[in-house]
C-alpha cells in the first residue's frame, strides 16, 4: 500500500508538471496551496494560514499570498489564466459549491 502512494505521488509530481502547457507570460494562481505548493503558482491562496491539521506543514508563503475562502475568491472573473486546485475537494464540506 506504502508503495502504491509513493508511485501515485511520483506519477502526480511528474505529469503534473509535464501534461499542462503552461506559458512563462500565464498568471497562475494555486487555491489551499498548502505547505507545498506548486513551483508554477504565481499567486497562493489560502484560508487557513495559522491551523496546519489538515496539511503536512505550515502554510509556504514564498510569492504574492491572499488569504480568502475558495468560495468567495476576491477576484474578478478571467484574472488568472489558470487555476491549480490540488488536494482541495475532500477538505470542503460542500465541494459542488467550489466547482
Amino acid at each position: 500500500m506504502i508503495i502504491d502512494y509513493i508511485r501515485y505521488r511520483i506519477t502526480e509530481f511528474l505529469y503534473g508538471v509535464v501534461k499542462i502547457p503552461i506559458s512563462k507570460e500565464a498568471l497562475v494562481l494555486e487555491v489551499a496551496s498548502g505547505a507545498r505548493p506548486y513551483w508554477r503558482s504565481n499567486v497562493l491562496l489560502d484560508k487557513f494560514v495559522l491551523d496546519s491539521s489538515e496539511r503536512s506543514g505550515d502554510v509556504t508563503i514564498d510569492r504574492d499570498f491572499v488569504v480568502a475562502d475558495v468560495n468567495k475568491l476576491p477576484f474578478k472573473d478571467k484574472v488568472f489564466d489558470f487555476v491549480i486546485a490540488r488536494h482541495v475537494l475532500e477538505h470542503l464540506p460542500e465541494p459542488e459549491n467550489f466547482l
